[in-house]
């Protein structure tokens, strides 16, 4: 797996591990079942939140002065491979 794929999910994630850890703060366990009621949902929704934002964070602020994509193709018999001109 890439990089970039445990990225998004760490961001996915954050959420919930900041309301793990402010469970543990307040002395309250994070394994216990009652205290995720409810809140499952909304943490859902941030995690998405928090995805999509990153998405589009990227898509402004990326490079986009690369050139221009060429494939893998085939020059007097050999293989040349792809590459960004």
């Amino acid at each position: 797996m890439t990089r970039a794929f445990f990225d998004e999910i760490i961001l996915f994630l954050s959420p919930f591990i900041a309301y793990a850890i402010w469970l543990m703060i307040h002395r309250r366990s994070p394994l216990h079942g009652p205290h995720w009621e409810g809140k499952i949902l909304s943490l859902t929704t941030a995690g998405l939140v928090l995805l999509v934002a990153s998405f589009i964070w990227l898509g402004l602020t990326a490079n986009k002065d690369q050139g221009a994509y060429v494939p893998a193709h085939m020059e007097n018999g050999k293989l040349v491979p792809a590459e960004i001109k």
